[in-house]
């Protein structure tokens, strides 16, 4: 909550587009965790929280973790249109993607089910980010590291999706969705895509966050 605020200060650094994209790669990394571990245990909650006509639901965590993923991005990159107060951008990524998320509505659900509730929402939240960065990189361009992320969204993709091919409610292949995400959270931070001054920050933050809890 406080990078809303914060990010008006850094703009006037000369070293705010690093600082900018430094952000963006570490809230991207913990986000991408945090989603990939509810696409992968959604069916353990299910199995544990539900009764067996609700287990199928856990199919659609992963699109959905995708859609609010979207939203996040659209919340980090309207800098531009919020630094320049050109907020009427805002409201026109409203619209289209209220106009696009009832064409989806009207014209998928009754084709595809929740499927197509779900799809609609995830095309309506990316032409909403669509619209949001686009117009926002034309009054501030913060040159976020995309090719980094995408690389990060990647590999979270397809180990979740390995995941889901383990049946649930057996401990055997519970084990194995917890070494997947072990693995998933260690090839993110072996990536090569972080600096020596990036990595330096993530040790900071594993061992300095658990020191400040403690010493509360």
């Amino acid at each position: 909550m406080s990078w809303s605020a914060d990010r008006y200060e850094i703009v006037k650094r000369d070293d705010a587009r690093l600082i900018y994209g430094q952000v963006f790669k570490l809230l991207n990394l913990f986000i991408i965790i945090a989603g990939s571990g509810l696409a992968i245990f959604a069916g353990d909650f299910f199995f544990i929280m539900t009764d067996p006509s609700f287990y199928s639901a856990s199919s659609f965590v992963p699109f959905l973790v995708l859609c609010y993923l979207l939203k996040i991005y659209s919340m980090f990159c309207n800098f531009g249109i919020m630094l320049e107060e050109q907020t009427r951008y805002m409201a026109e990524s409203a619209w289209l993607k209220a106009v696009v998320a009832i064409l989806g509505y009207v014209s998928l659900i009754p084709a595809m089910g929740i499927y197509g509730a779900v799809f609609s929402l995830l095309i309506s939240n990316f032409v909403e980010f669509f619209w949001v960065n686009r117009k926002s990189i034309r009054l501030y361009d913060m040159k976020l590291p995309w090719a980094d992320v995408a690389g990060m969204i990647a590999l979270a993709s397809v180990l979740s999706f390995v995941s889901m091919f383990f049946p649930i409610g057996d401990w055997s292949y519970f084990f194995m969705r917890v070494s997947i995400f072990i693995v998933l959270c260690l090839s993110l931070f072996m990536l090569p895509i972080w600096s020596v001054e990036e990595k330096a920050m993530l040790r900071g933050l594993l061992f300095k966050l658990p020191g400040k809890g403690l010493s509360h």
